[in-house]
């Protein structure tokens, strides 16, 4: 997995639900996320007032929400009853969107995360 912002690329190496991150060109992952129950299919990053964010979706039917620079997670948004193959960060709003193998479409405030 990949993603990028304006001043950074990350590469994202997930091993079933461990994510390890890594600025490309670094020999090494700068730290390893670690919180779901089954395996990692999708992730976005995201700058939400003044932190960094990473989301992840799962095979276990969550979405997870990470401090990138506390590097813990902050929130687990459940409701889907399938894996969750997609999410992402509305770049101007705030509103996270998580998509699922059940056929729904959620849509979540990224402050109230409800």
């Amino acid at each position: 997995m990949l993603t990028a912002t304006h001043d950074v690329i990350l590469f994202i190496y997930t091993s079933y639900f461990e994510l390890q991150i890594w600025s490309l060109g670094s020999p090494d992952p700068n730290f390893t996320l670690d919180g779901h129950q089954k395996g990692v299919n999708c992730v976005d990053y995201f700058t939400g007032g003044d932190r960094p964010y990473l989301i992840t979706g799962s095979d276990d039917s969550t979405a997870k929400v990470w401090d990138y620079q506390t590097k813990s997670c902050v929130q687990t948004l459940e409701g889907h009853t399938h894996n969750i193959s997609d999410v992402c960060f509305h770049p101007e709003l705030p509103i996270i969107i998580t998509g699922s193998e059940d056929g729904t479409i959620r849509i979540w405030h990224s402050t109230t995360y409800r």
